[in-house]
């Protein structure tokens, strides 16, 4: 029996983008030096985004660790249980923690001035389309509007769903003497899975 164990193996895994403290899993000891010897746990960590409990063996995630599933899949640390009443009971393990894939929220980076003739037409393109980018790998991006200031500029602009393009919905409504600008806000979303 070895002294240590990650829950019975040595993977854990751990979403990306988790959040600092998150428990990933505990350490395990054989049942017999768990009757005979109290453990203590320490763990290395190259990277330094992981940490453990001493005296439960909880491994968790510490403040710093930035997890990407996209950067970096796997991480392996090293696990080690001492005993303090018998400075000869020590053993290790190497522990691979897996970093599994989330949804990655797509991002329409900076802000966005767009100009517009008053002249337009109905259906003309407003300025070039907005761009989104997004950490996963083969995903589609859909845009709309979600809110605008004044409130008829929803009725006054559309978006292209996938292109991102703004465009006229009506025309021989823009007046430069009576509202020099328009405030959209713009959602975009992906058809992701994970």
């Amino acid at each position: 029996d070895a002294l240590c164990a990650a829950a019975g193996s040595h993977y854990m895994s751990v979403d990306e983008n988790t959040v600092e403290q998150t428990t990933l899993g505990t350490a395990q000891t054989a049942e017999y030096y768990q009757d005979k010897y109290s453990v203590v746990y320490s763990l290395t960590d190259p990277n330094q985004f992981f940490n453990v409990t001493k005296k439960t063996g909880q491994v968790y995630l510490k403040a710093t660790a930035s997890l990407d599933y996209e950067t970096r899949d796997t991480y392996d640390i090293f696990l080690l249980a001492t005993s303090p009443d018998d400075p000869g009971v020590e053993a290790n393990c190497s522990i691979t923690v897996q970093v599994t894939d989330t949804n990655d929220v797509p991002e329409i980076s900076g802000l966005h001035t767009r100009n517009v003739s008053e002249a337009a037409e109905l259906n003309d393109y407003v300025g070039d389309p907005l761009t989104a980018s997004d950490q996963d790998r083969a995903q589609e991006a859909f845009f709309s509007i979600i809110r605008a200031d004044p409130k008829e500029g929803k009725e006054i602009f559309g978006i292209t769903t996938c292109g991102g393009q703004l465009y006229l919905l009506q025309e021989s409504v823009l007046n430069y003497n009576t509202q020099r600008k328009y405030e959209l806000e713009i959602q975009v979303r992906d058809d992701g899975s994970p």
